[in-house]
């Protein structure tokens, strides 16, 4: 897929293209699940094939496929594109939940269950690019032949691109993206409901039972989220955002080495997850190792430079030290 230019597409003209909001998609890119491949000026961008493994990664969470199989599905798309190159875009996306391919249009496909979780051709990915982004300015050409949009306001609209049929009304990941809706409104309560429906349809949905974990830690209840991350990670042992958020109970109930061992693992299994770098750094600055509190900081400043804690991280830096972590993140 390497075009003689290579179209650009901003973090904000993704979540339009897609219906998501930017806070999902750099969590997605913080723990690794699908990263814009580049970066100018400080900011990120997606190209045409990250917009590919982007598809597929939503279309197989909306499938309700685990999340470690998603992650092996996406590094075999990721290496299918990239074996294929400019053919590519005559290829259709196929997975059963256990196994992923790629097959040209005018070919045949069955899957191995007999039951397709998501498809898709990527001609129709890029038609929906196009329409969605249709009011796009001309974009400017740089030496390098790239294609750089500007950075302009973009709404998350309805992504309902059709050739996918899994993302059934009622679905526990219906559920999850109402809890998610209902959470960024301040709704905890109904949150709460949704996350709980959500678990109640599929027992092993850990990004349900994450937030619902964070609710419960917002509540007070340490216990309970303690279990609750827990019971994500004895699913999915290397989920980073459950690991970060025990390391934070911990060191809430005082386990300051169980803390650190905990963000350390995370930083070493996502090394793009910022916000475990920097607390990583306030706990290091806590228990006196300030030369490992340095590059921790210096590590998250490379990566969210821009972000509300960038500030407290150039402090740190100054004086070796900092008094406020860095809050929870969302799971998507």
């Amino acid at each position: 897929m390497s075009e003689a230019l290579t179209e650009l597409y901003s973090v904000r003209e993704t979540a339009k293209i897609f219906g998501m909001s930017e806070a999902r998609l750099r969590y997605w890119m913080q723990t690794g699940i699908i990263a814009a491949s580049v970066r100018q000026g400080g900011r990120f961008y997606y190209t045409f094939r990250d917009m590919v493994v982007l598809k597929a990664a939503r279309d197989m969470m909306a499938a309700e496929v685990p999340g470690e199989a998603v992650r092996k599905h996406l590094l075999t798309l990721a290496k299918i594109l990239r074996d294929h190159g400019t053919s590519g875009e005559q290829m259709r996306i196929c997975c059963d939940g256990e196994v992923l391919v790629a097959v040209h249009d005018d070919r045949p496909f069955e899957s191995l269950s007999g039951k397709i979780m998501i498809a898709f051709s990527l001609a129709s990915l890029r038609e929906h690019i196009a329409e969605t982004l249709r009011d796009r300015t001309a974009p400017d050409i740089d030496e390098a032949g790239v294609i750089a949009p500007g950075d302009r306001e973009a709404v998350p609209s309805v992504y309902d691109d059709r050739p996918t049929d899994m993302m059934s009304v009622g679905s526990a990941y219906t559920a999850f993206t109402d809890g998610l809706t209902a959470e960024a409104a301040g709704n905890l309560a109904l949150a709460e409901h949704k996350y709980q429906h959500a678990l109640a349809m599929q027992p092993t949905f850990t990004a349900a039972m994450t937030n619902l974990g964070n609710i419960r830690y917002a509540q007070g209840d340490l216990a309970a989220a303690r279990k609750l991350y827990q019971q994500v990670l004895a699913l999915e042992p290397e989920h980073p955002e459950a690991r970060f958020n025990l390391a934070t109970v911990l060191e809430d109930a005082g386990e300051l080495e169980h803390a650190l061992s905990e963000l350390r693992r995370v930083v070493v299994t996502s090394p793009n997850f910022a916000d475990a770098h920097y607390n990583l750094g306030l706990l290091l600055t806590k228990l006196g190792s300030k030369r490992q509190a340095t590059r921790c900081f210096e590590r998250y400043l490379e990566l969210d430079p821009h972000s509300e804690w960038a500030a407290n991280a150039t402090s740190a830096l100054r004086r070796g030290a900092a008094s406020h972590g860095a809050a929870g993140s969302t799971s998507a």
